[in-house]
C-alpha cells in the first residue's frame, strides 16, 4: 500500500496533466449513445463536469507548504483564480443555454426533458468543483498566518485583473454584474476559511448562494434566448412568411397595418401599443418587461407592427429554478460527503455534521430538514403514483404543477425550518458548550459563574455548575492553608535541623572548656583560644544558614541585560579550574563566536556556581574526577551544560531534585537548585537535567538569544 501511494504522488501530476487535456478534447463517442443532438450535448457536458471535479478532488492529494512570505502575491492568485473559476461557470452556462440550446427553460420541475436534467446536474457539479478548488486555493493561505490586510490587498488586486477582464464578456453578462458575484464570492469565502467549521449552517449558506446566483442567471439567459427567438418571429410575421405554428404555441401575438387595423392575433396579447412604438423606424424594436408579461414590439416594412409576448408567471419561474437547483445541489453535496466519508478521496476537512463527531446541535437541526425532506418525499412519490394510474394526461399535467408548486414551498419552509432549528438547536446548546468551555478551564481558585436567567432545566444544571464552582472555591481555600501550614512545619523542622548541628558541636566545646577550667585553670588558655575558633566557625555557619533561607525568601527580581555567555562562562570556570589541591579536572568548550542572551548577570553566575559546586560535590574520592562547562547555539536559543562524571542521581528522587529544602547531602539546606530553577525561570529560561547511575549528571541551562 506504501509503495502505491509512493507511486501514486510520483504520477500524480501527470494524471492532472492528462486530465486537463481530456477536458479540452471534443467527445464525439457519446453521438452514438443518443439520437437527439441535445442529449449528446448534455452527456458530455456532464463527463466533463465529473472529470473536473475528479481533477480538483485530486489536487488535495498534492503537498501543500505553509509559508508567509509574499503572502499578497499568493492571496492575489488564489483570488484571481477563483474568480475565473465563477467566470467560467457564468460562460458554460451561456453556452449551454444559447449556443448549445440545452432545454433549460422551464416552468417546473416535471417540465425538465432528459438533456435539460443532466446539463443542470452538471452545471451543479461545476459549482461543487468550484467551491472545492476555491477551498482548495485559499486553505494554505489562511493556515500560514497571511494577515487579513494582506489577504486584502490580494482579494483588491485581483478584482482589479478581472475588472478589465469582465468587459470583454459576451451578452447578455454585464461587467458590473460579474464584479458583483466576484467581490461577493472572494469575501465571504474568505470569511469563511477563516471561521471554519463544517456546520450545517454554512452548508445550506453555500447551497442557498450557489443555487440562487446559477437560478438568476439561468433566468437571464432564458429571457435573453427568448428575447432573440421572439425577435426573429416578429421579423417573419411581419415580412408576411409563414411561420411553423408548433414555434408560436408558446407567445401570443397581435400583427398590426400602418392605420392600427389587425391583420392577425393569436392568444391574450396586450391591448394596443406603447405610444413611442409608432415613432419606430424599419427595422427597430424594443421588449418591455413586466413581472407578468415580457412583450417585444418590432416595427417591419410598409408600417406593418409585430407585438409577441407572452406571460412570465411573476416569480414562479425564478423560484421554480432556485428550488430545483437547491434541491438537486443539496441531494449532490450530501452524495458526495458521503462518498467522501467513507472513501477519504477529497479531504477530512469537508466531513459533514451528520459524517463527523455526534453533536446535539446537529441532531436537532438533521432531524428538522429530515421530517421536512421526508413528508415532501413521501406525498410526492404517493401522489405521483396515485395520479398516474388514475388520471388523464390533462390531470397529470396539473398535478405535476402542483407537486412543483408544493417543492417550492417545501424549500422556503426548509429554509425557514433550519434556521429555526439552528436558533433553537444554539439557544439549547449554547449554556452546555459555555459549561464545557467553563470546564475546561476549570482551576484551584477562582471560577467565573454562568449567568442564565430561566428557571428550566438548563437553569437547574447552571445552578448545580455555580453551587459546585463554590464548593470547590471553598475547597481551594481549605487546601491552600493547609499547604501554607504543612510548608511552615517542614520550614520550621528544616530551620531546626540545621541550626541544631552546629549547636550540637558548640555545646560540646564549652563543657569541655568549662572541665578543663574547673580541673586545670592556669593551662586553659590555649583550649580558650581553640574553642572560640570552634565557636566563631560554627556561629559563621549559622549566619550562612540564615542567609540562604532569607535569599530564598526574598528572591530579587532579574534585573536583564545584555549578557555575553562566553566571558560569563570563562569567568565561572576559571575559579573551579584556579583550585590548588585537588585530582579534578576541569574543561570548558566555548563557540568560536561570542553569544549574548538578556539576563541577570548576577543570578545566572549564581547558578553556574551553584551548578559546577554540586557536579564536583557529586564526585566520589576514589574516582578521577571531570567536569565539563560547555555552551553551544542553535537559531533562537543559547544552552549551557554543566557535565559530571559523579555518581548520578538515583531514580527515586530525581523527581525532586528541584524541590526546596530537598537534599541529599548530609550538610546544606536543600535551596540550591530550587533557587536556580526560580532565577532561570524568571530569565525566561528552562532547566533541567540528565543523568545515568554511576556515570554522572548533565544539568542544561536554556536561553533566549538576543
Amino acid at each position: 500500500m506504501k509503495q502505491f501511494r509512493k507511486y501514486f504522488k510520483k504520477g500524480l501530476p501527470f494524471l492532472l496533466l492528462t486530465t486537463g487535456i481530456l477536458l479540452l478534447l471534443p467527445w464525439h463517442f457519446f453521438e452514438s449513445a443518443t439520437d437527439r443532438p441535445t442529449d449528446h450535448r448534455a452527456f458530455q457536458m456532464m463527463a466533463k463536469s465529473i472529470l473536473l471535479l475528479g481533477l480538483v478532488a485530486l489536487t488535495f492529494r498534492l503537498p501543500v507548504s505553509f509559508s508567509r512570505e509574499k503572502g499578497i502575491i499568493r492571496a492575489a492568485i488564489a483570488n484571481t483564480l477563483m474568480l475565473a473559476g465563477l467566470a467560467g461557470i457564468a460562460l458554460q452556462m451561456r453556452q449551454a443555454v444559447l449556443t448549445q440550446h440545452l432545454p433549460l427553460d422551464f416552468d417546473h420541475f416535471f417540465q425538465l426533458e432528459r438533456a435539460g436534467s443532466i446539463a443542470l446536474a452538471a452545471l451543479l457539479i461545476l459549482s461543487i468543483a468550484l467551491f472545492l478548488c476555491a477551498h482548495r486555493l485559499v486553505w494554505p493561505i489562511i493556515q500560514s498566518g497571511i494577515p487579513q490586510r494582506q489577504r486584502l490587498w490580494g482579494m483588491l488586486i485581483a478584482l482589479g485583473i478581472f475588472g478589465p477582464c469582465a468587459l470583454l464578456l459576451p451578452a447578455p453578462l454585464t461587467p458590473l454584474q460579474m464584479l458583483l458575484s466576484g467581490i461577493i464570492f472572494v469575501a465571504l469565502f474568505d470569511l469563511y476559511i477563516e471561521r471554519h467549521t463544517s456546520s450545517l449552517t454554512w452548508l445550506l449558506f453555500w447551497a442557498v448562494a450557489f443555487s440562487l446566483w446559477l437560478a438568476l442567471l439561468l433566468f437571464q439567459f432564458n429571457l435573453h434566448e427568448d428575447r432573440f427567438a421572439r425577435l426573429h418571429l416578429a421579423r417573419e410575421l411581419a415580412a408576411g412568411f409563414e411561420v411553423n405554428p408548433e414555434q408560436l404555441n408558446p407567445y401570443d401575438y397581435l400583427i398590426l397595418e400602418q392605420k392600427g387595423r389587425v391583420r392577425s392575433s393569436k392568444g391574450k396579447p396586450p391591448e394596443g401599443m406603447p405610444p413611442e412604438a409608432q415613432a419606430f423606424a424599419e427595422g427597430q424594436w424594443r421588449e418591455y418587461f413586466s413581472a407578468a408579461r415580457a412583450d417585444l414590439v418590432f416595427r417591419g416594412a410598409n408600417g406593418v407592427t409585430v407585438v409577441i409576448g407572452k406571460a412570465t408567471g411573476g416569480y414562479r419561474k425564478p423560484m421554480a429554478l432556485f428550488s430545483s437547483m437547491f434541491s438537486v445541489l443539496f441531494l449532490l453535496v450530501l452524495v458526495l460527503a458521503g462518498f467522501n466519508h467513507l472513501t477519504g478521496i477529497i479531504s477530512p476537512v469537508f466531513e459533514l455534521p451528520l459524517c463527523g463527531r455526534p453533536s446535539l446541535r446537529n441532531r436537532i437541526q438533521l432531524s428538522t430538514i429530515a421530517s421536512i425532506l421526508g413528508s415532501f418525499l413521501a406525498f410526492g412519490l404517493l401522489a405521483t403514483a396515485y395520479f398516474r394510474r388514475t388520471s388523464s394526461p390533462e390531470l397529470q399535467e396539473e398535478v405535476q404543477v402542483f407537486i412543483s408548486s408544493l417543492l417550492n414551498l417545501y424549500v422556503f419552509l426548509l429554509l425557514v425550518a433550519t434556521a429555526i432549528a439552528i436558533l433553537v438547536a444554539n439557544s439549547i446548546t449554547k449554556p452546555l458548550a459555555e459549561i464545557g468551555q467553563k470546564l475546561s478551564n476549570i482551576k484551584l481558585g477562582k471560577n467565573e459563574r454562568i449567568v442564565w436567567q430561566g428557571q428550566n432545566e438548563l437553569g437547574e444544571l447552571i445552578s448545580e455548575y455555580n453551587r459546585m464552582i463554590e464548593k470547590l472555591e471553598d475547597s481551594t481555600e481549605r487546601l491552600k492553608q493547609s499547604e501554607r501550614e504543612d510548608a511552615w512545619r517542614e520550614m520550621a523542622r528544616q530551620v531546626a535541623h540545621e541550626i541544631k548541628n552546629p549547636l550540637t558541636p558548640m555545646k560540646l566545646s564549652v563543657q569541655h572548656l568549662l572541665r578543663a577550667y574547673q580541673a586545670q585553670p592556669e593551662n586553659s588558655a590555649a583550649l580558650i583560644q581553640r574553642v572560640g575558633q570552634t565557636l566563631v566557625e560554627q556561629i559563621d555557619v549559622l549566619s550562612g544558614i540564615a542567609s540562604e533561607f532569607s535569599n530564598f525568601a526574598k528572591m530579587p527580581e532579574p534585573q536583564c541585560e545584555q549578557v555575553n555567555l562566553n566571558e560569563l562562562a570563562t569567568s565561572v570556570f576559571s575559579l573551579f579550574d584556579a583550585q590548588e589541591g585537588t585530582i579534578i579536572r576541569f574543561f570548558c568548550q566555548l563557540p568560536g563566536e561570542n553569544v549574548f542572551v538578556f539576563a541577570d548577570r548576577n543570578q545566572l553566575t549564581r547558578v553556574l556556581t551553584n551548578l559546577m559546586k554540586n557536579a564536583l560535590q557529586s564526585i566520589p574520592e576514589d574516582r578521577e574526577g571531570q567536569v565539563m562547562l560547555t555552551l553551544s547555539t542553535s537559531e533562537n536559543h543559547a544552552r549551557i551544560c554543566v557535565c559530571d562524571n559523579g555518581t548520578g542521581i538515583p531514580e527515586t528522587i530525581q523527581e525532586r531534585v528541584f524541590s526546596p529544602y530537598f537534599t541529599t547531602k548530609s550538610s546544606g539546606t536543600g535551596l540550591g537548585l530550587a533557587m536556580c530553577k526560580s532565577m532561570v525561570e524568571a530569565m525566561h529560561g528552562k532547566i533541567w537535567f540528565e543523568t545515568e547511575a554511576g556515570e554522572g549528571t548533565r544539568f542544561f541551562v536554556e536561553l533566549n538569544k538576543t
